[in-house]
């Protein structure tokens, strides 16, 4: 079935750390995580580099098509 839409309005925002009996370890370990993305990207203006992930400022399509990305 998938996520719904906005479920990770809860976990941005930390919710499962206020609500210990809806949220278990792992949600509130996903909510830290999201949180930490979320502050850094709002800090810097770049994600995080999370395992390895590089967010490159251009990046392209096949060999003919360059994007500026917003960051």
């Amino acid at each position: 079935m998938g996520v719904c839409h906005s479920a990770d309005i809860e976990p941005v925002f930390g919710i499962p750390f206020l609500d210990f009996k809806r949220f278990n370890d792992r949600e509130r370990y996903i909510s830290g995580l999201l949180i930490d993305i979320f502050s850094a990207f709002a800090k810097t203006g770049k994600p995080p580099a999370i395992g390895g992930a590089d967010w490159p400022e251009f990046y392209a399509i096949g060999n003919k098509t360059l994007y500026k990305t917003l960051l």
